[in-house]
């Protein structure tokens, strides 16, 4: 048999609550029993489970008799995960202990009774008069409360209220250009000797001229490599093949138009 949607499970059980008293030919224990098979279904909904509770609670209450099957179901789902089904359970069992409070509580046919409501909750001045006269403080509005017991707009007057506005999204870092003839690779000699990357000021500041491939770094102020006492055979000396301002490697034979060699790689 196909099972009912959820929303008219939930109709159902309220109507029968309400109204199951009516039912000719059909006594209110049947209707329990019905309606304690029905809450161990899988509904779709954890809320459906509530209304059949509150359905068997309003029953039980017509009845005036707490049957054993309602009991066994309130004692199941007293420790539902659900805070609802745990909540409608309790009181279940709480109400059927005192049979004349829960028919007093959940009278027949109140659903459409006019209930006047007290704004002023003036049913709560005795309880409020006890606690002054024991030193309670009277209660003030947000509008009357001083600047130290207005929590809320100390906050606000800090800065701390929620944020519903996107925050501001962070900058990308720009990448930094090394300038050409600091540290890094390139100079007037692009990509020279083997001692450093690049001609005059290339690796540490160095000059090559001076005969020092890694330089001394006056460049930069006496920073870089310390080359003193280091015998000076990556200059640009060290590379001449005939003395003359042109150079070529002895092994390759591939001059610069400044007169720096190109140094080959073992195997060249």
């Amino acid at each position: 048999r196909p099972k009912l949607p959820d929303v008219l499970m939930q109709v159902v059980c309220w109507v029968l609550g309400e109204y199951g008293y009516l039912c000719e030919g059909v006594p209110l224990l049947r209707i329990v029993e019905r309606l304690s098979d029905a809450v161990e279904r899988q509904f779709s909904q954890p809320a459906t489970r509530c209304w059949v509770l509150v359905a068997l609670t309003k029953l039980v209450a017509q009845m005036g008799e707490y049957p054993e099957q309602v009991e066994e179901i309130a004692t199941k789902y007293q420790d539902s995960s659900d805070v609802l089904v745990a909540k409608y359970s309790h009181e279940l069992e709480a109400l059927a202990s005192n049979m004349d409070l829960m028919q007093l509580v959940l009278p027949v046919d109140a659903s459409c009774e006019d209930l006047e409501v007290d704004s002023a909750l003036g049913f709560l001045d005795g309880y409020v008069a006890e606690a002054v006269s024991k030193g309670a403080q009277l209660y003030l509005a947000p509008g009357e409360r001083p600047d130290e017991l207005d929590v809320g707009a100390a906050r606000a007057a800090a800065g701390h209220s929620l944020r519903f506005d996107e925050y501001t999204r962070p900058q990308e870092p720009t990448p930094t250009l090394v300038p050409a003839g600091v540290g890094g690779m390139g100079g007037a000699g692009g990509v020279g000797h083997m001692g450093g990357m690049g001609g005059a000021g290339a690796l540490g500041g160095g000059d090559c001229s001076n005969g020092n491939g890694l330089g001394v770094g006056s460049a930069l102020g006496g920073s870089g490599l310390n080359t003193a006492g280091v015998a000076k055979k990556w200059g640009i000396d060290g590379f001449r093949a005939d003395g003359s301002g042109v150079g070529a490697h002895p092994n390759t034979g591939v001059a610069s138009g400044n007169g720096t060699a190109y140094p080959a790689y073992a195997g060249a």
